[in-house]
C-alpha cells in the first residue's frame, strides 16, 4: 500500500491531502503540480486550493516543467507529451527505445539522453535540431551549467561539456568506472562520482 502525501505548512497544519503523490513539482514558486499512482495529475496553489486536475490515459513515469503554461511527460510507451496545467496535450514526440531521461534547455528546446551514448537537442515540436556525438556508452545523466553548457556523464567513463549548440568545450577523463551521478557545485565546479571515488573538477577540465 502507499502512503498519503498531505501539503502542510511550517507549523504543520494540513492544507490539503494530496493522495498518493509519485511526484511533485514546484511552478515558478507559488503552484504546485502533482502526479501520482493512479495517473492523476492535480494542480494546487501554496495554500492547498485545487486549481485543476485530469487524469492521463498514460502511465507517468516522470513529469519536467517547462513553462508556467506546460509541462512535458515520459512514459512507457515511448512517447514524450506535452500538456498545459489543464490537461490539454499540445504534442506528442515519438522518441527512440532507450531512452535514459532528458533535461528542459532554455530557448524552447528539449535535450534527450540515451543508453546508446546518443543525446538529442529537439524543438518543443519534437523536430531535431541536432544529434550530439562522443560518448561511446550510455549517458546516466545531463547537468546544466553556467553560459547555457551543459554537461553529461556516461558509462564510458567520462564527462563531457557541451556549449549551446552541441559542439563539445571539453572531455573530463579520470574515472575508472561507470560515472553514476554528477553535481554542480555553487561555485561552479563539478562533483562526479563512481564506485567509491569521487572527483572535483573545474569547469574547464
Amino acid at each position: 500500500s502507499h502512503r498519503m502525501s498531505q501539503l502542510c505548512n511550517s507549523t504543520g497544519e494540513v492544507l490539503a491531502n494530496l493522495g498518493n503523490v509519485k511526484g511533485a513539482l514546484s511552478i515558478n514558486d507559488n503552484k504546485i503540480l502533482t502526479y501520482s499512482m493512479n495517473e492523476t495529475i492535480k494542480l494546487w496553489t501554496l495554500e492547498g486550493q485545487n486549481l485543476a486536475q485530469f487524469v492521463c490515459n498514460f502511465k507517468i513515469k516522470k513529469i519536467h516543467i517547462i513553462d508556467n503554461d506546460k509541462f512535458i511527460s515520459r512514459s512507457s510507451d515511448n512517447i514524450l507529451r506535452i500538456c498545459n496545467f489543464f490537461g490539454k496535450i499540445l504534442h506528442k514526440i515519438n522518441v527512440d527505445k532507450g531512452l535514459n531521461g532528458l533535461v528542459i534547455l532554455s530557448h524552447d528546446r528539449i535535450l534527450l539522453y540515451f543508453s546508446n551514448g546518443t543525446l538529442q537537442m529537439i524543438d518543443l515540436q519534437g523536430r531535431l535540431i541536432r544529434n550530439l556525438y562522443g560518448h561511446s556508452e550510455g549517458i546516466n545523466g545531463v547537468c546544466l551549467l553556467s553560459n547555457d553548457r551543459i554537461l553529461s556523464y556516461s558509462n564510458d567513463r567520462t564527462l563531457r561539456i557541451w556549449d549551446r549548440e552541441g559542439r563539445t568545450l571539453a572531455v573530463l577523463k579520470g574515472h575508472k568506472n561507470p560515472i553514476n551521478g554528477a553535481k554542480v557545485m555553487k561555485d561552479g565546479r563539478i562533483l562526479s562520482y563512481s564506485g567509491s571515488t569521487i572527483y572535483m573538477w573545474n569547469t574547464a577540465g
